[in-house]
């Protein structure tokens, strides 16, 4: 797995966390507010109209945003900077409006301070990842309670003012020391993505051609059987079998073996589509190529381009008894619905045996189709679904 996937990883589980933190902050905003306003409803005799409607429109306000932020902010793409700021501001505002409104309505100075306490509370397990949003949320809340102590007289005490002093010093050691368990967290996340991803790449990939060895093949063949089993979709199977390798590996050498098995496969890997295609090597010098969206016409193009590639580059091959250069022969077969991965494969096989027989250098349907034309460019592209 590239770098750049470990940190898409990283930025699409940070935006779910944000998410998941934003609403457990507009939650507990909600409910606060609705056990306030449920208790200034039942004691409507008691408060005036204009303290039952700002309860309501602060329960209306925390509601409407709830249905937007839910609606409107994705759980993998990272939410824009200013609207994290807003979210932040308006439940900060909602918490400092609550307090003030319980101050106004029957000074329940004990009542506001636990508040300002729930309100920070609430926002360090939220929003603990995020400075800026638990710096703008927690600064407003503390604004309130500091506009608070000077303007009422029950909140003029020396507890008061060491609480006001506490509240930060509480705010800041908690989040810090969340950051430094989540970022602890994340960083063992990514060290065991990398992991698995190395796991992977032994086990699927071959170390020499750096294409997919036959584990790999088998896995890409049953996904693609599975997937053609619920919706039908077409593919096809091409085996590719250098011509007469042991020939080229006796005469020039092991280490020039592995080299001409490494340009085969980066000659077959350049016409292959690497989004839908699947390069495998599964044997010593034979290797297997999954074409999905690929009926049998259209991989008969794609294999013609392969052997057009080779005949192209020309690798020297002086001990070959077909040609002077490195060759390939090639069976071709489409997946039918009366198939099975093995019968699949030995239809394939069948055909790479009949191009052997006719030649070499060259490639066979399971059908007994021939190629039409040895002169076919890599230009070619395969019509697919």
């Amino acid at each position: 797995m590239p770098e750049r996937r470990y940190q898409e990883v990283v930025e699409a589980i940070q935006a779910r966390n944000f998410r998941q933190g934003t609403q457990w902050v507009l939650l507990s905003t909600l409910i606060t507010q609705a056990l306030f306003f449920a208790n200034f409803y039942l004691h409507f005799h008691s408060y005036s109209h204009r303290v039952l409607g700002l309860a309501a429109v602060q329960l209306l306000a925390c509601l409407v945003l709830i249905l937007l932020f839910k609606t409107q902010v994705s759980e993998v793409t990272p939410t824009r900077h200013w609207v994290r700021v807003g979210l932040a501001a308006f439940c900060g505002l909602a918490w400092s409006a609550l307090s003030i409104n319980i101050v106004e309505s029957w000074m329940g100075f004990q009542s506001t301070k636990q508040i300002f306490v729930l309100g920070c509370l609430s926002m360090v397990i939220g929003w603990y990842t995020s400075r800026t949003m638990l710096a703008v949320g927690t600064s407003m809340i503390m604004g309130s309670f500091v506009y608070l102590t000077n303007i009422h007289s029950g909140f003029q005490s020396v507890t008061t003012y060491l609480s006001v002093l506490k509240f930060p010093v509480l705010v800041l050691l908690s989040a810090h020391f969340l950051r430094k368990w989540y970022f602890f967290g994340m960083d063992r996340y990514t060290e065991n993505l990398k992991l698995v991803a190395r796991f992977e790449q032994e086990t699927y990939l071959d170390p020499l051609t750096n294409v997919a060895n036959r584990r790999g093949f088998d896995k890409v063949l049953t996904e693609a059987v599975a997937e053609s089993g619920r919706g039908g979709k077409r593919f096809s199977l091409v085996l590719i079998d250098i011509d007469y390798f042991k020939l080229y590996n006796d005469n020039q050498g092991h280490d020039y073996g592995d080299h001409c098995l490494r340009q085969v496969a980066q000659l077959l890997q350049s016409v292959v589509d690497r989004n839908n295609d699947t390069l495998c090597r599964i044997g010593g010098e034979e290797f297997a190529v999954l074409l999905n969206g690929c009926d049998l016409r259209a991989a008969e193009q794609v294999v013609t381009a392969m052997i057009a590639a080779l005949r192209r580059d020309d690798i020297p091959h002086p001990a070959s008894p077909v040609s002077h250069r490195v060759s390939v022969s090639a069976g071709v077969a489409q997946w039918r619905a009366e198939d099975t991965q093995r019968s699949l494969f030995r239809r394939a096989d069948q055909a790479l045996y009949a191009a052997k027989r006719n030649g070499r250098d060259g490639w066979v349907s399971d059908d007994g189709a021939l190629p039409s034309s040895p002169t076919v460019t890599t230009e070619l592209k395969a019509p697919r679904d």
